[in-house]
């Protein structure tokens, strides 16, 4: 067997980058901001992700039912949403059952005038995060943070089994390792995409990098210690 110390320590640091990547991907909670009224919306909270952004917000003045919206708002994927929490807004309505980047598409000008106020944002730094959410930056960052995490997956897999079960000299080892580099690789472009993606949002609206971001962070340098980890055990088996 070629079980070493750093080896099982490789193991349990890859589990929990795999599970901070993980974590980071779904949390829609890489950048946040609050804003106290946004005009008939007040209390907006707002959070975006690598997969679309959701806002709750108090709606003053109401004549409907809902006096609270609380919804998430995929961007490639559409959601349809019960038409009650639309009442307040025709053009709401009309975009329900769209994903942002559809809605986006088909009627740029006034997905932003109906839901940057939604967001709390001004419209101009709004459109242009839509804008790269729905372009390349933001694909690019989806792609690498869904690599991240199953990456992450197969590197462990991979580790335990040849970390347990196979020599230390083992292509299986050599495998978790580049993979485990790529996991790290995928990562860091993942939080530096996303600063190119948010940015516009931190020009005029106070909006800051929050929990997800910093787990990306985190999963990255678990990432890079499992690479130095594995490498020793692989070094370990020449002795």
């Amino acid at each position: 067997m070629g079980c070493s110390i750093p080896g099982l320590v490789a193991v349990i640091t890859i589990g929990i980058a795999t599970v901070v990547s993980s974590l980071a991907l779904g949390l829609p909670f890489w950048s946040t901001s609050k804003v106290t009224e946004s005009g008939q919306y007040t209390n907006v909270d707002f959070v975006a992700g690598l997969w679309g952004y959701c806002s709750d917000l108090d709606i003053s003045n109401s004549t409907s039912k809902e006096s609270h919206l609380d919804n998430c708002y995929l961007f490639h994927t559409s959601k349809k949403f019960q038409s009650s929490h639309y009442t307040e807004s025709e053009e709401l309505s009309k975009f329900s059952t769209f994903s942002v980047c559809g809605a986006y598409s088909n009627d740029k000008a006034g997905y932003v005038n109906s839901h940057a106020r939604m967001a709390g944002l001004d419209n101009e730094m709004f459109d242009k995060f839509i804008s790269r959410s729905c372009g390349a930056t933001g694909n690019a960052s989806l792609l690498f943070g869904v690599l991240s995490a199953m990456l992450g997956l197969l590197g462990f897999v991979f580790a335990t089994l040849s970390i347990t079960c196979c020599k230390s000299k083992s292509s299986f080892v050599m495998i978790s390792k580049v993979v485990l580099i790529m996991a790290f690789v995928s990562t860091l472009l993942t939080f530096f995409l996303w600063i190119a993606q948010a940015h516009p949002l931190s020009k005029k609206d106070e909006v800051h990098v929050s929990a997800s971001f910093f787990l990306s962070i985190i999963a990255s340098l678990f990432y890079l210690i499992s690479v130095v980890l594995v490498a020793r055990h692989a070094a370990m088996g020449t002795k």
